[in-house]
């Protein structure tokens, strides 16, 4: 459900643009094609509602603060492996 209300605060956000009225263009790699794709970089998102949102829920569902959990083995591990699916660093714009 967190994840669904940030997708949805975050629908409308307009591109990053430069001091030169340039819209900023970012690369990622295609989860379809595991090529890299240039697509519009967006402006930062304000994310200022979902620490205390996070709480709350955990709080509801677990009845302790978020500050009891820590990260699994697995989300460790997952950390330390590749940060896209190409396995490439990224050639640029």
């Amino acid at each position: 459900m967190v994840a669904v209300m940030d997708h949805n605060n975050h629908l409308g956000r307009m591109p990053l643009v430069g001091q030169d009225g340039e819209v900023y263009a970012k690369g990622q790699v295609s989860r379809r094609t595991k090529q890299w794709v240039a697509y519009e970089e967006k402006a930062p998102k304000n994310v200022k509602y979902i620490p205390e949102l996070m709480a709350a829920c955990m709080r509801a569902t677990y009845g302790v603060s978020e500050t009891k959990f820590r990260k699994s083995r697995k989300s460790i591990f997952l950390d330390s492996i590749a940060k896209n699916l190409s396995g490439e660093t990224n050639p640029g714009s």
